[in-house]
């Protein structure tokens, strides 16, 4: 019979760890400690950058944010001929400040921000040294291109505009043109107040839009897909789609007129709303009985003159949009 003995009782270990660690942590230097407050996301030490450009009336603005020290963007629309940039970097180091840099170029109504370790400093173990909350004020009336890996939020613009992040939230809110925004890896959409129409996908996360008053297509890989509409007009079209683990959730309002498709994988298709059917004739087959609750065809109202289409994973719910 084999017996294992350890050397050390397990209270033995800890009490001997327990000094390995108080003696190494006398080694440990301020600066060390202060970088991995930016780690664990605390940031002691501010400063704020300022930069404006003058753009021609009605000029696009395109975007560009790079690499991955940007936090957060926020762009707003004004009723000013100005680009104007707010940037605050932050760090848990003071130190951090002076070697992590802000670059902006303007060219052509094209405005570039790029962020960055000045050449020849050394870069911290702690490679999240700094991060920059940015805010950009742009003309509302001009049409706004953004590139980004960032979280973005756009707000108060009276046309067109594009997103594509690699990751991140994107949101908007009160957005007169045509809104197209696409997440290339993991991020949520999130849009209110859209008055124009609607064109957002996203690989991995989910999609909400509140109030939108035109057409709207959304397309999820992975992530739910929920719609409340202020408006239906007779020419538009409803396209909505999760392709993998999600439901949709439709919310319309009193008065919609639309014809209406529906096809969910596993869940059911409810609701609220009266829909006049589509005509079959099939033979009930147990194959048959058991797509008829996941394909549905019907109008909604007296005419079609809108379209919907709604493709699910997981289960449709359509509701009436509360006043």
């Amino acid at each position: 019979m084999l017996v294992y003995r350890t050397f050390f009782s397990s209270t033995k270990i800890l009490q001997i760890t327990i000094c390995m660690l108080l003696i190494f942590s006398g080694f440990l230097q301020a600066s060390l400690f202060d970088s991995m407050k930016s780690w664990f996301g605390i940031y002691s030490f501010e400063e704020v950058i300022y930069k404006e450009y003058t753009i021609q009336p009605g000029a696009p603005c395109a975007l560009t944010f790079s690499q991955e020290m940007v936090g957060s963007a926020v762009i707003t629309g004004w009723d000013k001929n100005v680009v104007a940039i707010t940037a605050t970097k932050k760090a848990g180091l003071e130190d951090n400040l002076r070697i992590c840099e802000f670059i902006t170029e303007h060219n052509a109504g094209a405005t570039s921000v790029s962020t960055g370790y000045v050449k020849g400093e050394t870069v911290p173990y702690i490679t999240s040294a700094c991060i920059f909350d940015i805010e950009i004020f742009v003309p509302y009336t001009t049409t706004v291109t953004v590139d980004s890996i960032s979280n973005i939020t756009i707000q108060n613009i009276n046309a067109e505009v594009h997103v594509e992040t690699t990751s991140g939230t994107v949101k908007a809110h009160n957005i007169d043109g045509t809104f197209i925004a696409s997440v290339e890896q993991k991020g949520p959409i999130i849009l209110e107040d859209m008055h124009g129409t609607v064109d957002v996908s996203t690989a991995s996360g989910d999609i909400f839009v509140e109030n939108s008053y035109k057409g709207i297509r959304a397309r999820t890989y992975y992530g739910t897909i929920k719609v409340v509409c202020a408006q239906v007009p007779h020419n538009s079209t409803i396209d909505l789609e999760t392709q993998s683990h999600g439901i949709i959730e439709l919310a319309l309002p009193e008065g919609t007129q639309a014809t209406i498709a529906g096809t969910t994988e596993h869940g059911r298709i409810l609701s609220t709303i009266p829909i006049t059917l589509a005509r079959r004739t099939t033979v009930l087959t147990k194959r048959a009985y058991k797509k008829i609750p996941k394909r549905m065809k019907g109008i909604i109202g007296e005419s079609g003159q809108a379209k919907i289409k709604l493709v699910s994973t997981q289960g449709i719910r359509i509701t009436s949009r509360a006043h």
